[in-house]
């Protein structure tokens, strides 16, 4: 099977399974997000428990809360440590439970699992600085990948192209949390390169 590399624009704006989360936190500023995180009491194994840990992960508010609150602790402590509340959860649930089969064995290995969370906590690095959404950068992101499949699964999530508002075929997505940080500073649209399969 060969594939076909098509270029796009993504409408970053209906990634729509990140509704639960920014229905949750309503910002002005990705600064004033930050603040609500930040004093939020938040129980890695009792959150765990919960169904929006077991049963939602990415399309709940708790994977992100996570995330977030990891990647502020990483810039506070200048790294990815043992304490880190995202890693945490990473290592001792997530991966253990197969949420990402294909992640499982670099969740397992506590070094390895850092430089993904590390690379992961980079993407909101490069986009925190900005002038204004209409200038946003997001060319200094990596490229969401959209693997075209002729079956999808029955939680295939839909996106839809910026430039003409269609939505994309059922697609594998590389770039979960690119989309979602993308979302978060409220990106008028990120690059995509989609690859249709053919024979």
């Amino acid at each position: 099977m060969n594939t076909t590399v098509e270029l796009t624009m993504i409408d970053n704006a209906q990634t729509q399974w990140y509704d639960c989360f920014f229905e949750r936190f309503r910002y002005d500023e990705v600064s004033d997000l930050f603040v609500q995180l930040e004093v939020l009491e938040l129980d890695v194994d009792a959150l765990a428990e919960t169904d929006d840990l077991k049963r939602k992960t990415l399309s709940g508010w708790a994977y992100w809360v996570l995330y977030l609150r990891g990647y502020l602790q990483y810039c506070q402590r200048g790294e990815v440590d043992d304490r880190n509340i995202y890693w945490s959860y990473l290592t001792t649930h997530f991966g253990p439970r197969g949420h990402d089969p294909g992640l499982v064995e670099t969740l397992a290995d506590p070094l390895a699992a850092r430089r993904r969370v590390a690379l992961r906590f980079r993407d909101i690095d490069s986009l925190r600085v900005r002038s204004h959404p209409s200038a946003f950068p997001s060319a200094q992101l990596e490229p969401i990948t959209l693997q075209v499949v002729s079956e999808p699964s029955q939680l295939a999530k839909t996106l839809y192209r910026k430039d003409d508002e269609l939505p994309l075929p059922p697609v594998l997505v590389d770039g979960y949390h690119r989309l979602f940080v993308g979302r978060m500073f409220r990106a008028p649209g990120l690059h995509g390169r989609i690859l249709w399969p053919f024979e």
